[in-house]
């Protein structure tokens, strides 16, 4: 078969290419694991809450009711999704594997099905070309493999939410009852595999919400979406019901990520694709604001409410001193003001630009204001904190350079429109004047050189903001001239897909925008913040993945327009990949394979399940903790890190991390009488330490929160109120005890 053949075959037939990128997921997901113990799954994701709700299901032939991994608090009901764990037991009790082995060798089997059905959403929604980049952008984003490779039933979910969105697409043709019946039950098992399935509900109802926005009947799609998720409540209730486990999760249970900052979200979702979904994002949302109604072109009142909108989300972000959306967001608004200048008259751009400069100095003032230094914001634009002679000279130097900014793209309007090409060249010149005038103006106390700023600001996670410099004024530009709208305008899935990232980049971000508005304390409410914000990353990869695609596929309509800015976009790339500035670290080997143990541990709680009773506790750091209760069916003092929000089982248990603390009491006083009284409160039967624990160890306790557990080793092994029951020397690195508490 000669080469124009094979390069044939591979161009019509995309199931070599979804066989490719399956046998890509097998491989990338399993290879590292062989290279460690099969019963040393990774940590991250909590494995071993999965295999401690498993593992007593094979010892028990019972669901672990109440829930074992909520020791502390007393009778807490079972509210994690039990078909997840029935699964990997079933799977466990067919292949006479142990679980950490199903886990490890098994599940990646299954993990590397997941990115493979939104190939045929895209397809469906937009066209083959945009499904075959969509799929394999997907597949190879970095948060994406790693959150898909850790045994978590929500890739059941991310499997679900194409097929879910198929169906509900296709009613638009004439509602289908069986149709609405099979995706019923189809949601009735996600929402017993994981609780993921709300986002499902979340998105369908965005569906319809978009479709009424775009001015489309919704009828169909209402009454399929009220009898898929009614029948999958019904489905489902012999598990929700009895304990009415909604209020559990509204009002009780929480999590939390501990505040991300923006620049660990970007390194660890992975830069590149976080960027290029970020920049496909603003290519949808240009146009849907645009062109939101037929009038808009003519309508320069829609840019400029735009614009005061805008100016205050840049406000907010400026006080806060967080320099990537200030950066996006000022992009935004000179793109908006450079077309309001094509649209109408310099005067009136002129004013716009006044305001929306007082609109962010007022809104920046007020929020560093409240921080107790007026002169903060200038941190967005030269990394330097800058002491002014008053706060008024301060306010006025903000409103001058944002004034100036937004004059020039009036100022290039004519320039931009009748030679786009030049767009991010002129952008980044005019950006080059705000920060040289604050720079200039406050050089008498600044901290670094010109040099040093620029290098500062070409490294870290800044090139984000760059490329919103470079990419979102051309897109409005030559989406102005017609050459964006006509691919996108007409195409009845535009609004759905900004909903689905706007609703998942709240979900990743909300913590931050919470501390934005310094609302601290609905961190821990789940009706705001609802999950931690990292577990979200695998599914903004679904849209972010089809945005790219979009983009890449009209980048291949412009070449000429693009040819600069990507330039510019490449080298910024190169640079940080040269200079080894802050990248993603991909180091899938490590990622996959930190099971936060040593298979000196593993061995300790094999034979502590041998050689105990099911009325023994065990208690150790968090995930040491977390692996003897995976291999023992409970027997540790787990849960404490879960905390439990409006409840009185025991009085002790007051805040958020009180069992940490009281661990970390446990194991460093010299207060024997403290220590016993602790074991006691928990019914602590065992001690276990290991130098693993010593060095490495977590408890997530206020009272030291750093990896390493400080133990006194004098009051454990001199005393005899312990006994040395079980220690294990073959590793010189990593001694392990269990020692028993005399009664």
């Amino acid at each position: 078969m000669n080469s124009n053949k094979i390069v044939a075959l591979l161009k019509n037939n995309d199931i070599l290419l979804l066989t490719a990128i399956y046998v890509f997921g097998v491989f990338i997901r399993i290879v590292p694991k062989l290279e460690m113990d099969s019963h040393l799954p990774v940590f991250l994701g909590d494995v071993w809450y999965r295999i401690c709700m498993s593992q007593y299901i094979l010892d028990y032939h019972a669901l672990p009711i109440p829930d074992i991994r909520y020791l502390p608090y007393g009778d807490v009901p079972l509210w994690y999704p039990p078909l997840s764990p029935m699964f990997y037991a079933a799977i466990s009790a067919i292949s006479n594997l142990d679980l950490p082995t199903v886990m490890t060798r098994v599940i990646p089997f299954i993990e590397a099905f997941t990115p493979i059905p939104l190939y045929f959403l895209a397809k469906e929604w937009f066209s083959r070309n945009v499904a075959r980049l969509s799929v394999l952008m997907l597949a190879i984003t970095p948060s994406f493999i790693l959150y898909s490779a850790i045994a978590d039933p929500q890739v059941f979910t991310l499997m679900v939410i194409p097929i879910v969105l198929i169906y509900l697409s296709r009613q638009k043709y004439g509602y289908s009852r069986n149709n609405a019946i099979w995706m019923g039950i189809l949601l009735g098992i996600n929402f017993m595999v994981h609780l993921s399935y709300f986002i499902i509900i979340g998105l369908m109802a965005l569906y319809v919400i978009a479709r009424k926005f775009d001015k489309q009947p919704v009828h169909n799609e209402l009454k399929f979406l009220g009898v898929a998720v009614l029948i999958s409540l019904i489905i489902s209730s012999w598990w929700w019901a009895p304990n009415f486990l909604f209020y559990w999760w509204i009002w009780i249970i929480t999590t939390s990520t501990l505040l991300q900052t923006f620049g660990s979200h970007l390194t660890s979702y992975g830069a590149p694709f976080m960027i290029m979904g970020f920049i496909g994002f603003g290519y949808l949302l240009v146009d849907r604001l645009s062109y939101f109604n037929i009038h808009s072109n003519y309508n320069p009142w829609h840019i400029i409410s735009l614009a005061t909108i805008f100016s205050i989300l840049c406000g907010i972000f400026m006080g806060k001193t967080i320099t990537i959306p200030v950066i996006a967001i000022l992009a935004l608004i000179y793109s908006l003001i450079a077309l309001l200048r094509l649209k109408t008259t310099f005067a009136l751009a002129t004013a716009v630009s006044a305001a929306c400069a007082i609109i962010i100095s007022g809104v920046a003032t007020w929020f560093t204001t409240k921080a107790g230094n007026i002169g903060a914001w200038t941190k967005t634009f030269t990394f330097i904190q800058s002491a002014f002679a008053s706060d008024l000279e301060a306010i006025g130097l903000l409103f001058i350079t944002i004034f100036i900014f937004f004059i020039l793209a009036a100022a290039f309007s004519k320039s931009l429109h009748t030679s786009p090409y030049l767009t991010p060249v002129i952008i980044v010149f005019s950006f080059g004047i705000l920060v040289a005038s604050v720079y200039i103006y406050t050089k008498t106390s600044a901290t670094m050189g010109a040099l040093e700023l620029i290098r500062t600001y070409l490294t870290g996670q800044n090139i984000l903001a760059i490329a919103a410099l470079i990419s979102i004024p051309t897109l409005f530009i030559y989406q102005y001239k017609g050459k964006v709208g006509k691919y996108i305008l007409k195409h009845r899935y535009e609004t759905f897909l900004i909903f689905w990232t706007i609703f998942l980049l709240y979900e990743v971000f909300s913590e931050n925008i919470l501390s934005i508005v310094r609302e601290y304390g609905l961190m821990w409410e789940t009706t705001v913040r609802p999950l931690e914000g990292y577990r979200f990353y695998i599914f903004l990869a679904q849209p972010f993945s089809i945005l790219a695609a979009i983009l890449i596929m009209e980048i291949r309509k412009h070449k000429t327009t693009y040819a600069y800015g990507f330039m510019i976009f490449i080298a910024c790339l190169g640079y940080f990949s040269l200079s080894g500035a802050v990248m993603p670290d991909y180091d899938m080997d490590f990622k996959i394979t930190n099971s936060g143990v040593f298979i000196e541990d593993y061995n300790a709680a094999v034979w502590f399940k041998a050689n105990s009773t099911q009325n023994d506790l065990i208690v150790a750091d968090y995930y040491t903790g977390q692996m003897f209760s995976g291999v023992c069916a409970g027997r540790a003092l787990i849960g404490g890190l879960f905390p439990l929000r409006n409840i009185d089982f025991n009085e002790y248990i007051k805040a958020p991390a009180q069992v940490q603390d009281d661990i970390y009491d446990f194991y460093k006083t010299e207060d024997m009488d403290l220590t016993l009284s602790l074991a006691n409160r928990y019914g602590i039967t065992h001690v276990y330490i290991s130098d693993n624990m010593a060095s490495r160890g977590w408890l997530g306790s206020y009272k030291d929160s750093s990896f390493g557990v400080p133990i006194n080793w004098t009051k454990f092994f001199s005393s005899a109120k312990f006994n040395v029951i079980y220690e294990d020397h073959s590793n010189p690195y990593n001694n392990v005890y269990i020692l028993a508490i005399v009664k």
